[in-house]
């Protein structure tokens, strides 16, 4: 489900993706811009490790939020059964 976060600019957010799937998925995070994330000066991006049997949890962490962060961010999963996409978090601020 969709989440509306709001945030205080300058600060560390970190987004979390839970997949349950087998085989195991390779997961991949799509920025607001529609851009497939990687890690950079703005993201550090873990591409996800399993956690139990068919669960696997991949994180983005913004570094240092700015209002060129804000929108919706994206979760990936992909294996040879099919690809699944879910909004895990949409950012918004208090200043329009």
């Amino acid at each position: 489900h969709q989440k509306n976060n709001y945030v205080i600019f300058d600060f560390s957010v970190e987004l979390i993706c839970h997949i349950e799937a087998f085989p195991r998925p390779s997961i991949t995070w799509i920025s607001p811009k529609k851009n497939q994330l990687t890690t950079n000066l703005n993201y550090v991006v873990d591409n996800g490790y399993q956690t139990a049997d068919d669960h696997t949890e991949s994180s983005v962490r913004i570094r240092s939020l700015s209002r060129q962060h804000l929108g919706k961010y994206i979760c990936r999963a992909q294996n040879k059964l099919g690809v699944k996409e879910q909004v895990i978090s949409k950012l918004n601020s208090f200043w329009k």
